[in-house]
């Protein structure tokens, strides 16, 4: 208190986290502060006076732990597959944090295979410590997406997060930026004949009997595959799209289990 004037002051703050903060408990005396005020004269005579001071309520945005965030997601993940937890704080009491993404930059217009939820899985609200996840949205994951693709045009995608609270009258939001990574798996190579199905492709060729050893078994011609010697050289290729891996396909053969031996 200014001892001239009378005038109250605060004596601190702390613009992150006020000395006294609202209360919504409904506990009576929560938000009030009682006082004695005392004035005195030259001559030491005096005279006291009780103020009360109540705390009004001043809504604070929540704030993301970090301003960007970077997280690394295997490429052909699954759908509903975690990328990463996001972190936003309110101080607020009895507020709560709702989360947003939306894409920005170079994936703004382009697909966005991912979403953000809760830590239940539930919705995109969560709890006054504000923590949600970043999962691979439902038709994104896999392989046959296409999407999550290492090897394909995209290796990461940008997005905006926006935390919000729950204030009844006057929500505020904040914003952070979010890097997503699409980390290259290692990939088994696939014949060109049944893309990505290495175990299960059929390719049918023919040899004469009697065939000497060097001679190059034939594949069979599509219109007459068992007429021997009218196909073309049974040259089978593979692809493997790993990069670390790209034109180091080798080749082998055996007979399937519990065949007799093939020469």
């Amino acid at each position: 208190m200014e001892q001239g004037t009378g005038q109250l002051f605060v004596t601190s703050t702390n613009a992150a986290k006020p000395a006294f903060a609202f209360s919504s408990s409904g506990n009576a005396g929560a938000n009030e502060f009682d006082l004695v005020v005392r004035v005195s004269d030259r001559g030491g005579l005096s005279g006291d006076g009780n103020v009360r001071v109540q705390l009004t309520e001043t809504n604070v945005a929540p704030a993301f732990t970090q301003a960007t965030f970077t997280v690394g997601i295997d490429e052909n993940a699954a759908d509903a597959a975690v990328v990463g937890s996001i972190d936003a704080t309110d101080i607020n009491d009895g507020q709560t944090v709702s989360f947003s993404i939306a894409p920005t930059g170079a994936s703004a217009n382009a697909p966005f295979p991912f979403i953000v939820q809760s830590a239940t899985g539930a919705d995109v609200s969560a709890g006054a410590d504000g923590t949600a996840v970043i999962r691979v949205a439902s038709g994104s994951g896999g392989a046959g997406a296409g999407l999550l693709n290492f090897e394909g045009s995209t290796q990461s995608f940008e997005a905006v997060l926006t935390a919000t609270d729950s204030h009844s009258t006057t929500p505020l939001s904040t914003t952070a930026l979010l890097t997503i990574q699409v980390q290259e798996v290692a990939e088994a190579p696939y014949f060109d004949g049944d893309r990505r199905r290495p175990n299960s492709v059929r390719f049918d060729v023919t040899v004469e009997e009697g065939a000497s050893a060097g001679t190059a078994v034939r594949m069979a011609d599509a219109a007459e595959e068992t007429t021997v010697g009218q196909g073309v050289a049974a040259r089978l290729t593979a692809t493997d799209d790993d990069v670390v891996d790209a034109g180091t396909v080798r080749y082998s053969v055996r007979a399937p289990t519990g065949a007799a031996p093939t020469s």
